[in-house]
């Protein structure tokens, strides 16, 4: 319901002045193996993230999303609500979440969520997209680089889903 009502800026402002982001990470994490509460739960958090966010506001929601994706990675739609919960987070981070969340082993968790969900176009363009967030910070793009796999997951979703200009569009921007 949160993440429903999350969508109105009015209502998105009540809901952070009221720990609102505080309750949703604390209930992600009483709920990590109910996948409905994970993927609702990333939908609020993507929906509420803000410029206002403190870093440590981030770096909880981070660390629930990371987890979303570890433990429902077979979910599609759970993935795809964390990627995209993830992607705004960055993009309103100064690099300092996205140095902890790689700290954390974001990478590798995206890179095995991209194997898994390797024919789904919606899937790949979401992890390339928070990879691309990512790669905007130049030590992590040295990170990737290094990765286990990390270039290796790129080439195959440009192999894989050629006919899809946003994702190869993304794809290019990681590399």
């Amino acid at each position: 319901m949160l993440s429903a009502l999350a969508l109105s800026y009015e209502i998105s402002s009540e809901i952070l002045r009221n720990g609102g982001r505080t309750r949703i990470v604390n209930a992600m994490e009483k709920n990590k193996q109910h996948v409905g509460v994970q993927r609702e739960g990333c939908r609020a958090i993507r929906n509420l993230i803000s410029s206002s966010s403190t870093a440590a506001e981030s770096v909880l929601s981070i660390e629930r999303v990371l987890d979303t994706i570890r433990l429902h990675v077979p979910d599609g739609d759970a993935v795809e609500q964390a990627f995209m919960a993830f992607a705004n987070i960055i993009a309103n981070d100064d690099g300092t979440c996205a140095r902890e969340a790689v700290r954390r082993g974001c990478i590798d968790v995206f890179i095995k969520a991209m194997q898994l969900h390797s024919e789904s176009t919606r899937v790949q363009h979401l992890a390339l997209l928070c990879l691309r967030n990512l790669c905007t910070i130049d030590s992590i793009q040295i990170v990737l680089a290094q990765s286990n796999g990390g270039l290796d997951a790129i080439t195959e979703a440009l192999k894989r889903h050629m006919n899809s200009a946003e994702l190869v569009s993304e794809a290019c921007k990681c590399l």
